[in-house]
């Protein structure tokens, strides 16, 4: 199969690509199915079925129900063998598993354009923001793909930082690689990702410090 079947060139199109594999990304598991709040049934849950549409896919969106505590969720799910081709595309350019998720060279080395509709998708599939502490967050098991996502935010002007939750009291479970963005880099992210326009006075970019044009001030203990 010739490498346009997986990526068309025609530009529109490549940047509705670029989002759906953003959105793949965060996901584990060998199927592909996108999971989104109840609150985004009717937004971001809506964009990917669109999206789908225009490149060829047709998946199912559903309500899954709550278990082991969690809340129900929108589900929007591509069967893999009947779009074995698009299933394909987003194993080779995304990974499979979650704990071995890692971007291709190909990804790495697309246009800031389509990188930031691959951001659009990451972080609208598994990112949030927590306006209180000023921050977007983002949270992978992948260490490879946390440093490329960091990669990818210096490249479009964002400041990352890349926090190690240990999880050493868990029983199989692998450490969580945290991307967070604080202050002038939170407010243009959000704007991008969320197109919301965030409304906060200062420079504060942490609670451990502060920042102006010349100096960083570090709390001491």
């Amino acid at each position: 199969v010739s490498q346009s079947r997986y990526f068309p060139a025609e530009g529109s199109r490549r940047k509705r690509y670029s989002r759906v594999e953003g959105g793949y990304v965060p996901r584990e598991d060998s199927g592909i199915c996108l999971s989104f709040s109840l609150e985004e049934s009717e937004t971001w849950a809506v964009d990917v079925k669109s999206l789908c549409g225009v490149i060829g896919v047709v998946p199912r969106v559903y309500i899954k129900k709550p278990y082991n505590g969690r809340d129900s969720s929108t589900q929007v799910y591509i069967d893999r063998v009947a779009h074995s081709w698009f299933a394909e595309w987003c194993f080779k350019h995304g990974g499979m598993f979650s704990n071995d998720k890692v971007l291709s060279t190909e990804v790495m080395g697309w246009p800031i354009e389509l990188k930031k509709e691959f951001l659009i998708g990451l972080i609208r599939g598994d990112g949030h923001t927590r306006k209180s502490e000023e921050a977007v967050d983002y949270s992978t098991t992948s260490r490879s793909l946390a440093y490329q996502i960091r990669i990818i935010l210096a490249q479009i002007g964002i400041l990352g930082s890349v926090c190690i939750q240990k999880r050493e009291n868990k029983e199989n479970w692998e450490d969580c690689y945290h991307i967070i963005c604080y202050g002038e880099s939170n407010r243009y992210l959000t704007k991008l990702i969320w197109d919301i326009d965030l409304d906060f006075e200062g420079e504060k970019t942490h609670s451990w410090y502060w920042k102006d044009d010349d100096y960083l001030y570090l709390q001491v203990r």
